[in-house]
């Protein structure tokens, strides 16, 4: 039996994200698996375990709507999907996220509970 490693639950958003790696940035796919504390992009990319990146993704109006910016670092690399831990983020990106997350789960009362235990990202 595989031991589950993640720490927050995730939801499936179907946007776009911006990732900036290594001086280059990478117009993502979907964002696949979407948590508090990481996650999964679905993108092709060179990118190694431990490298350090920002992901930007717009809500609503593209040039308009709320962004969410996030320093993150790359956990796994897919042959498909690229895996991140979010290492830092600003106050109001921070509330934007767990509203994502807190309004698309299947469970809001278990991601409430886990926003409330680990109010930061580790």
């Amino acid at each position: 039996m595989v031991q589950e490693k993640r720490r927050f639950s995730r939801v499936h958003f179907g946007i776009e994200a911006h990732l900036m790696a290594d001086k280059s940035v990478y117009r993502t796919g979907e964002v696949m698996d979407l948590g508090v504390g990481g996650c999964l992009l679905g993108m092709t990319a060179d990118l190694k375990p431990g490298t350090a990146c920002s992901l930007r993704f717009v809500l609503g109006n593209a040039d308009a709507g709320p962004e969410i910016r996030i320093d993150a670092e790359v956990i796994r690399s897919e042959p498909e999907a690229i895996a991140l831990r979010f290492v830092q983020i600003d106050p109001d990106s921070l509330f934007h996220l767990q509203n994502l997350v807190r309004y698309n789960a299947e469970d809001p009362e278990t991601v409430e509970q886990e926003i409330e235990e680990h109010p930061g990202l580790r």
